[in-house]
């Protein structure tokens, strides 16, 4: 039978610390690496088209009213996102406010597949649908008009994985900013 004294215990010991700082340090490094591979990770709203949806229903006075009211109108999104790092990444969700002077009118979540990969040096588009019901709109015109201008922007967080660590990257996109003879045109008015 072989045992092991005291100092076969303590080298033992020894070249376990030294492995476990080794795992330690390599984990630590690849950590920092992912952190700093996000920064090279970029997203932007690449384009943005309204459509409305309402719902069917009778043709007098009173339903066209109701119909009208809770009609949506639809904002079709295109993300990209840019990831300019060697290696690949994987967007595994993009959550989203649509806001207008600040006031939230709608809300969204993208990619609506599921994770979609991003290879290295490479662009992606995300298309994501977001519902904004016509009474939030309503409510973010009158502000408009009262305050003379309308800044729309889209504010939300995008969940990237990059090699085994999953970050989180806030971001504010300003898609449009109507002001002046702009907004006038928007609301059919003329100074």
């Amino acid at each position: 039978m072989w045992s092991m004294g005291r100092r076969g215990w303590l080298v033992l010991g020894s070249v376990a610390a030294v492995l476990l700082m080794g795992v330690l340090g390599v984990i630590v490094g690849v950590y920092a690496y992912a952190q700093n591979a996000l920064s090279n990770v970029y997203v932007t709203l690449d384009r943005v088209t309204v459509s409305t949806q309402a719902p069917s229903g009778g043709t007098g006075l009173l339903d066209l009213l109701t119909r009208g009211l809770s009609a949506d109108v639809i904002l079709d999104q295109t993300f990209e996102v840019d990831n300019r790092n060697a290696i690949g990444a994987t967007v595994e969700s993009i959550d989203y406010h649509v806001r207008v002077n600040g006031r939230e009118v709608g809300t969204g979540h993208a990619p609506e597949t599921g994770p979609q990969k991003v290879a290295g040096h490479a662009k992606q588009s995300i298309v994501a649908q977001t519902k904004l019901p016509v009474t939030r709109l309503l409510a973010a015109g009158a502000d408009a008009v009262v305050a003379g201008r309308a800044n729309i922007d889209v504010v939300g967080t995008a969940r990237i994985e990059i090699l085994v660590f999953t970050v989180e990257r806030e971001f504010q996109l300003v898609p449009q900013k109507l002001e002046g003879e702009r907004l006038d045109r928007v609301l059919g008015r003329r100074r």
